[in-house]
């Protein structure tokens, strides 16, 4: 996730931070890390698309 910060949007970056300090089941965990791999190589609308897709999975799990 951190080498993905840079690339990601400071809020979701915290959000997403804050829910990885809570217990995950792992499916979550695995989504997440789904959403993250090759992050910072996607194109704009790419990007956004998985942005949608991580704050979805923050909402979700109460972060």
């Amino acid at each position: 996730m951190e080498r993905q910060s840079q690339c990601m949007p400071a809020h979701l970056y915290f959000q997403l931070e804050e829910l990885l300090h809570w217990s995950l089941d792992q499916e979550v965990v695995n989504q997440l890390y789904a959403l993250l791999k090759k992050y910072d190589v996607l194109t704009d609308i790419e990007r956004e698309e998985r942005n949608i897709s991580i704050q979805m999975l923050i909402d979700e799990n109460g972060a």
